[in-house]
C-alpha cells in the first residue's frame, strides 16, 4: 500500500512493511518442439512434441524505519525466479524461430535491490541475474544477463511524486559489460 507521507518533519514512513510473496504458473503442452528439418524433399516441419510450461517466482519486499521520526528506512527487495520455455538445446522449437535473440530461455534468476532511505533521498544497489540453460553449444550464453547498478530515488512527496534512477553496467549474452541506465518517474493520485 501508500505508506510513505510528506509530513512537517520530512517523508516519514507510517509502517514497517514485510511481504513475502510467490506463484507458480503451469500451462499443459504450450510448449512445441519441431522435428528435424527436412533436408531435401522440402516437406513441411512438422512438431514432434509439446511440453508442459513452468514458472516459478519467489520473493521477499521489506520497509523497515529506523529512528524516532521515521525518516530513515531500510529497504529492498529480492525475487527469485525460474521459466521453462521447452528444451531449445537443439534450435528446434517455435521459439528458436519466433525469438532467435534468446529471450525467452529456459533458466533461473534473482533480481534484488538493497536501498536505505533518509527523508526524501535513497540510494540503491542493483544486481540482477538471469542464468539461461538448454542453449544451442555454439550459443551457450545466449539468454544470459547480469546487472550490477547503483541508484537515487528522490521521494518528493511519498509514493504521491517520485523520482528514480539507476546507472551501472549489464552483461548480455556473455558479451562485456556495456553501460546501462534507466531513468523514471512516479505520479500516483
Amino acid at each position: 500500500g501508500i505508506y510513505l507521507q510528506k509530513t512537517n518533519v520530512g517523508i516519514v514512513s507510517t509502517k514497517k512493511v514485510l511481504s513475502i510473496g510467490g506463484s507458480f504458473d503451469w500451462q499443459s503442452k504450450v510448449n512445441a518442439e519441431w522435428a528435424p528439418t527436412p533436408t531435401t524433399d522440402g516437406g513441411i516441419r512438422q512438431i514432434a512434441e509439446y511440453g508442459d510450461y513452468l514458472a516459478a517466482n519467489g520473493d521477499v519486499f521489506w520497509d523497515i524505519p529506523v529512528g524516532c521520526e521515521n525518516l530513515m528506512s531500510l529497504n529492498g527487495q529480492v525475487n527469485f525466479y525460474f521459466y521453462h520455455f521447452g528444451n531449445r538445446q537443439n534450435g528446434g522449437t517455435y521459439l528458436d524461430d519466433k525469438d532467435p535473440a534468446g529471450k525467452y530461455t529456459t533458466g533461473v534468476g534473482l533480481s534484488s535491490e538493497l536501498g536505505f532511505r533518509y527523508d526524501f533521498i535513497q540510494p540503491v544497489f542493483i544486481f540482477n541475474f538471469y542464468e539461461a540453460q538448454d542453449r544451442n553449444i555454439g550459443e551457450k550464453n545466449l539468454g544470459d544477463m547480469t546487472t550490477i547498478a547503483g541508484g537515487l530515488n528522490y521521494w518528493m512527496m511519498g509514493h504521491t511524486v517520485a523520482f528514480k534512477g539507476q546507472f551501472g553496467a549489464t552483461k548480455i549474452d556473455g558479451q562485456d559489460f556495456g553501460l546501462s541506465g534507466t531513468v523514471q518517474a512516479q505520479l500516483f493520485f
